[in-house]
């Protein structure tokens, strides 16, 4: 769905369509950038039950998004307004996983469709909210959450501070760490690779490469 609105968007810019629609290695490269905050939440009986996003759009992205969606003309945008579109990033974000990796003691965790979702904001920074509840819920001594996209069309950035990603309900005794993305100059200077189009052609729809910019949280418990 991203993908195709920013086609979309490209229609409307000038110069900037040439970059999106020319296919290939352009569309390899971040377009959308996403600031996140993201809660792994256990139940009462120790098991994981839940993930929780908080992802915020890019000021361009969230501009695009948002037109024409001020019913009453009041300058500001409620629930109700963003409604319908919520449902629509959220039920596209399937396709891509929700962009969001779980694994229990090392094994992929598979989720289930997204609940209490919704979008809050402003033209300038739209935010998206919603609960991923895992398939099948565990109580495993290692918990990873991993939030990135294979391919780097959308750039991950934990947002600043240590809530970027926390953990709620947790047994005593969990430890926590937290691994935010890499920027691709840093990647760069690690000596994976240069940031040459070569290097942006390789991220395409069927490599992992991204997982470079992975933002990562590890959750272990005694």
């Amino acid at each position: 769905m991203w993908r195709m609105v920013l086609r979309k968007v490209a229609g409307a810019l000038a110069g900037f369509g040439a970059l999106l629609l020319g296919g290939g290695a352009a569309l390899a490269h971040p377009h959308v950038w996403v600031t996140v905050r993201a809660e792994v939440v256990y139940a009462p009986d120790g098991r994981v039950s839940s993930i929780r996003h908080a992802w915020s759009f890019d000021e361009m992205y969230s501009t695009f998004l948002s037109q024409g969606l001020d019913k009453n003309g009041d300058g500001k945008f409620s629930r109700e307004e963003l409604s319908e579109l919520a449902k629509i990033n959220v039920e596209s974000l399937s396709d891509q996983n929700y962009y969001t990796v779980a694994k229990a003691n090392g094994k992929p965790v598979a989720v289930a469709p997204p609940v209490d979702y919704w979008l809050e904001g402003d033209a300038k920074r739209l935010t998206l909210n919603f609960t991923l509840p895992l398939a099948a819920a565990s109580a495993p001594k290692i918990f990873g959450l991993e939030v990135y996209d294979p391919s780097f069309f959308v750039a991950f950035a934990m947002e600043e501070g240590d809530a970027a990603m926390a953990v709620t309900g947790a047994p005593k005794g969990c430890a926590t760490t937290l691994t935010r993305s890499k920027s691709p100059d840093a990647v760069a200077a690690g000596g994976s690779s240069s940031l040459s189009e070569s290097f942006f052609q390789a991220l395409g729809a069927g490599s992992n490469a991204g997982g470079q910019f992975a933002n990562r949280l590890l959750v272990a418990c005694p």
